[in-house]
């Protein structure tokens, strides 16, 4: 019988092949990411692994809170996200190691949903708590944050 303390463990594996300097094109199952740098240092074919890693946050974010609403025993009839994240650049520049390179991540989500406020608090609590990036970047000591603007139908 499972504790407390027994991990569910889901194995990700992941492929790429990196052409030149800047680009990277991974492959998950049947999926291809390609992540590039912006003209000149790459040839802007994709995200820069950092846009990747954040855009991933943002599927994260919209993910959690469709499982959220259903879970609630609403809907969401409408969602669009805005991300703004500040970020110590000195790491990335290589000017010296920085421990927490994303200080802070502010979502706003812009939802259209019949929830009840109830319903809305339970979603608004649980997204940094179920969202595994979202837990992650607060592990690390960033500064997560979310603006929510809710509109009936």
């Amino acid at each position: 019988m499972p504790d407390d303390h027994t991990v569910e463990v889901a194995k990700m594996k992941f492929q790429a092949s990196c052409p030149n300097h800047a680009r990277t094109d991974v492959i998950a199952g049947d999926d291809e990411l390609i992540m590039d740098h912006p003209e000149p240092r790459g040839t802007g074919l994709g995200m820069s692994p950092i846009q990747a890693y954040l855009a991933g946050f943002m599927g994260c974010t919209s993910s959690t809170i469709h499982k959220l609403a259903g879970k609630a025993g609403t809907e969401v009839v409408a969602l669009d996200l805005a991300m703004e994240v500040e970020m110590d650049r000195r790491g990335l520049m290589m000017q010296e190691t920085i421990d927490l390179p994303f200080v802070s991540a502010t979502t706003t989500v812009n939802i259209t949903t019949p929830a009840t406020d109830e319903q809305l608090a339970e979603m608004k609590e649980g997204l940094s708590q179920w969202c595994p990036v979202a837990v992650t970047f607060k592990a690390a000591g960033t500064d997560v944050r979310e603006i929510w603007n809710v509109t009936k139908p």
